[in-house]
């Protein structure tokens, strides 16, 4: 009866679900059940507090914090990227940056020259997910990008993603013309996007 009564002042302890707002919590209670609990999204930084707080230098993408101490270097970098934390929450720098400047947020950004801590806005552009993975570097044992060897076939073979699907652009005798194959694809569906 103990465990019961626990239970029930856990249940009218929990904030009443409003479906209107987005589920961005799981709350793990104390008898191991898991619970759902809705809380308001948090709103991303504007435009006009994100210029209040912090500087940036369009030629060389980095920001700094405003300071009655001078200013500093805002950020820290993980796996590549740079992030800032603003009013307690953690924000990509290159997407900052593009609020800063043209005062829209954009989900997805390329880096154009491929480099993940290069912010300079000449460097930044608006891209869909595959356009952003196609500008990415080669991987893999052959070092060469949209190709890879099929044992079965004893060939080279071509292929590609766009919009989540693969797509494959044949087999070939040599590595050249496979990659050709694919260079000629990426070009015709990603643009100034494809990448070697």
């Amino acid at each position: 009866m103990l465990i019961g009564r626990k239970l029930s002042q856990l249940e009218s302890a929990m904030p009443v679900p409003d479906p209107e707002q987005p589920v961005s919590n799981v709350i793990m209670t104390s008898i191991g059940q898991q619970r759902m609990c809705y809380v308001p999204h948090m709103e991303r930084i504007s435009q006009e507090r994100l210029r209040l707080l912090l500087t940036y230098d369009r030629e060389s993408g980095h920001f700094h914090r405003k300071t009655r101490y001078g200013s500093k270097r805002a950020g820290t970098v993980a796996h590549g990227y740079r992030y800032i934390y603003v009013d307690g929450r953690r924000y990509a720098e290159h997407q900052l940056a593009w609020l800063y400047v043209f005062g829209l947020w954009v989900t997805e950004l390329d880096h154009i020259n491929r480099q993940k801590d290069d912010n300079r806005i000449a460097n930044l552009r608006p891209a869909t997910r595959s356009q952003n993975a196609a500008n990415t570097p080669a991987r893999g044992t052959l070092n060469v990008k949209g190709v890879s060897w099929c044992n079965k076939n004893r060939r080279f073979r071509a292929t590609m993603r766009a919009n989540g699907e693969y797509f494959h652009l044949g087999y070939f005798e040599t590595i050249a013309e496979a990659k050709a194959a694919y260079q000629t694809a990426a070009v015709a569906t990603f643009g100034d996007f494809a990448s070697d």
